[in-house]
């Protein structure tokens, strides 16, 4: 038997993750916000810190990485709140998935918020994922099991092919470029301990 989302929660607890997940998305709404109104109130009054200090601090008072807020205030920066009021029953989730395709951010979000006729909800971010990067509805990435005792050659083989995943599907160049400089410092860490 294929069990749905619905039939594996109960009612009860549908309503309260659902209630989270507002609570949730409203606040990384407004982490983003309040971040940019730091970086403006840093830029009026002179203050000669980088944005990645910005996100620091914000962080700290949140107890969130830097990396965290960036992603917070990038995404907050992307959407006016006349296009969030439009979209308001997707998550900030969607919002952040969408933005990382400024050319087709729009057919995302469009794309979720019609899921909704079939499903009683947004389709979700895997879903989104799924369509969108790899172009199919069917993909599902393989599954690797990450207990499995591996030789550190075939770890350096594992990080290549992520290299190779990553320079084929569509995301922004900035993403991309990311993603290469955490890989070739995994590849070094790595071969330092290969050659130990």
């Amino acid at each position: 038997m294929n069990y749905s989302y619905n039939d594996v929660i109960p009612q009860n607890l549908q309503n309260e993750l659902l209630a989270i997940r507002d609570n949730l998305s409203q606040n990384f709404w407004d982490i983003g916000d309040i971040a940019l109104m730091v970086c403006n109130y840093v830029d009026d009054n002179e203050m000669m810190v980088s944005r990645d200090f910005v996100w620091g601090a914000v962080g700290a008072f949140v107890g969130l990485s830097a990396r965290t807020i960036r992603e917070y205030a990038r995404v907050a920066r992307f959407y006016d709140y006349e296009v969030r009021k439009k979209y308001d029953v997707l998550t900030f989730s969607h919002f952040a998935m969408a933005a990382r395709y400024p050319d087709k951010c729009y057919e995302i979000l469009d794309y979720a918020i019609n899921e909704t006729d079939s499903m009683n909800r947004p389709a979700t971010v895997d879903k989104l994922e799924s369509v969108f990067t790899y172009g199919s509805i069917e993909y599902t990435p393989k599954v690797m099991d990450i207990f499995e005792t591996q030789p550190r050659s075939d770890i350096m083989i594992f990080v290549r092919n992520i290299r190779t995943e990553v320079s084929r599907i569509s995301i922004s160049e900035e993403y991309r470029a990311e993603i290469s400089d955490h890989l070739d410092a995994i590849e070094k860490l790595l071969q330092m301990t290969i050659a130990v």
